[in-house]
This record gives C-alpha cells, structure tokens and sequence, in this order.
C-alpha cells in the first residue's frame, strides 16, 4: 500500500514539473518577442555626430563591432610620418607656399593621385631599372640623365639625332638647413635626412624645348625613384614633399623652394622653362627663405614672418 502511494506521488510531482517547465518556456518566448520581434539587435551608439540608429549600420552590410570600429577610427585626422599631414595649425596663415601665392586647397591635388612614391613602389619593382644615386657631383659635365631615344631603327633618323645639338642643364636636391637644425642625428630622419644634406649631388641632364623645373624634377623621381609629391596642376604645381621630408617637418616656416641661376623665382617650378645651361637647385628652408643664399633678396620672408607671429 505504502508502495502504490510513493509511486503516485513521484509521478505527481513530475508531472507538475514537466507544466512548469513548459509554462516557464512559453514565458521566454514571449519575452523575447516583446523585446524585438525581429531577432535583431537594436544599437543606440553615440559618437562625434550624434544617435547612430539600427538603419544607418545595417545598411552598410557589415557587422556592429566592424561599423564601430571604423566609426571610431574615421573621426581622428590622417597621421603621416612624423605626423607630417597634420599640418592644420599650420596652413591657414604660415607656408613657403604662400610666398608663392599658392590657390585655395580646393584647387590643389595631391600628387599621390598621379605620382608614384617610394612608399607605393613595389620592392621588386625598386630592383629593376633603377639607377643608383652616385653621391659625388658631376664635375665632367657628362650628361647623367639623357633623353629617350625614339628615333627607332631609322639610320637617318639616328644621324640627324648625332648632328641635333644637345640641350643640357644640371639639377641638384638639398636639405643643408634640415642638418643645421638637428634633423639629421635625430633617429627619426634616418634615410630622409642625409648628414651630408645631398639629396640628389649635382648631375647633368638633357631636356627638349618647353621642359620646366617640374617636368625635370618628375624625370628624376621615375629614374631614380625618389619619393616626391606635389600639390597643383598646369604650371601652378608646388612641390611639398622630397624624399619623404615635407614642409613644416622643419618647423612653422619651413618647405621646399628651387632655384635658378642663383635666383628664387617668385612663381611656380611649373611655370619656369628652364633654358640650356640653366644651373638648378632644389633647397630646403627652415625660415622661409632666410636661412638659404638669396633665398629672400626681397625681404618678403621676413615681412610675411613679422606679419604672422
């Protein structure tokens, strides 16, 4: 007797469990719909611009901690080497750009866009036709960087192209300034700051008629792939960038200025022909101008620099 009462107790309280366990589920599941029908996550992110909804991360078709992420990182300024691109505290009243009269940014390009730099070089392309910089200037006068010869196999062509007179400048890259200043035993300029402050020594190349400062300076950066960029187009290109050494690298007032004959022209490598015979210069300043020979004949450095503290 005892025995039949113990087996329907036991089969009496599992039978109560086995409700209980169904009614605690049909519970969760309601729960769950109230929550979110949907079975999506509803984010309420707050960032720089305000409520982030559920639409504006879905629709990029990427995860949340994806979307988070680049939200994040997107919000901080590019940081160049050296911090070289943060440059805004700089730009708005204080540049050797402005001494020649450079445009808005909005009508300056980078040169990135249709220049190829040392940093975007493929380290087998670097092996392959690349002619190495001899340090040592060229006292002879022979032409280190001729002209293409597209005259073919033509042998009148060839013998008209023997008797073409050769039309010849010399061009050299400079950062004197940058190791006068220290850069060059700080660790941080290794390779773009040579001790030396030669960039490119002294060579001697050929050009055609019509040829400026710039479309010289551009033969140069694809022969001896020498990391170079620039801002502007059609004559009004400003070099920024040589040899991964920018402006403001060198302070508030420094940047890249060339020269001609010993004279700094006032207006852009572009705009300047060069003729045969023309000795050409590439020369860093770290004053506007002050610190290089005739780099500020007219004083317009130091006007600008007392006008701007």
């Amino acid at each position: 007797m005892k025995q039949m009462i113990h087996k329907k107790f036991i089969r009496t309280v599992t039978v109560w469990m086995l409700l209980l366990a169904m009614g605690l589920s049909v519970t969760g599941c309601d729960q769950a719909a109230a929550i979110g029908g949907s079975q999506s996550l509803d984010i309420d992110y707050v960032g720089g611009d305000g409520e982030i909804t559920e639409d504006e991360v879905t629709a990029k078709n990427e995860s949340p901690m994806e979307w988070l992420k680049k939200k994040l990182s997107g919000d901080k300024k590019k940081a160049g080497v050296n911090g070289r691109e943060d440059i805004s505290r700089f730009s708005d009243d204080a540049s050797v750009q402005q001494l020649y009269g450079l445009k808005d940014d909005s009508d300056t390009q980078s040169g990135n866009d249709v220049a190829k730099t040392a940093d975007s070089i493929d380290e087998s392309e670097q092996n392959q036709d690349t002619i190495q910089i001899d340090q040592k200037d060229n006292k002879k006068g022979t032409v280190d960087l001729p002209l293409e010869d597209n005259s073919g196999s033509d042998s009148n062509s060839n013998k008209n192209n023997n008797t073409t007179q050769k039309h010849t400048v010399t061009y050299t890259i400079r950062c004197d300034t940058a190791v006068a200043n220290g850069m060059a035993q700080d660790p941080k300029w290794a390779g773009i700051v040579p001790a030396s402050g030669v960039i490119l020594p002294v060579i001697t190349m050929e050009f055609e008629p019509g040829e400026t400062v710039f479309d010289l300076l551009c033969r140069i950066r694809d022969t001896y792939k020498l990391q170079m960029e620039y801002r502007g187009s059609d004559g009004g290109q400003y070099i920024s960038g040589i040899n991964n050494l920018y402006e403001f690298d060198g302070g508030r007032w420094s940047g890249w200025m060339y020269c001609v004959n010993g004279w700094y022209p006032n207006y852009y490598c572009g705009a300047y022909q060069v003729k045969d015979g023309d000795v050409i210069e590439w020369n860093y300043t770290c004053d506007l101008g002050c610190d290089l020979e005739n780099g500020d004949p007219n004083g317009y450095g130091k006007d600008w620099k007392d006008n701007h503290k």
